[in-house]
């Protein structure tokens, strides 16, 4: 996928399903990822990393978000999902949206 292509995937994604947790409007930055396609998301609440997952990794993402969950509510800083569970896409892949700070307005 090239970036202009994930930059409007993640357009799409954060619209249909994480506006009211980011705010609108937003901007976009690729990020690299092994396993993974990561956008960085700026809105005027929150900046996050939009994270869209394979198919079949639904173990490791709860793994995942477990662990981050975990870390938050031991109080120490650090990334956190900005939802009770992932969303899934019609053709397999999953997406989630992690926090990396708040927005300066």
């Amino acid at each position: 996928m090239s970036q202009d292509d994930a930059i409007l995937l993640a357009r799409e994604l954060v619209e249909a399903h994480f506006a009211d947790v980011i705010g609108q409007p937003i901007t976009c930055e690729p990020l690299p990822g092994e396993r993974d396609l990561n956008v960085k998301v700026i809105g005027p609440q929150r900046m996050a990393v939009l994270k869209i997952h394979q198919p079949g990794q639904g173990d490791w993402l709860d793994l995942q978000d477990r662990a981050l969950h975990a870390v938050t509510a031991a109080g120490l800083p650090g990334p956190a999902p900005l939802h009770a569970q992932a969303v899934a896409l019609p053709d397999g892949r999953v997406v989630r949206l992690v926090e990396i700070g708040r927005a300066h307005v």
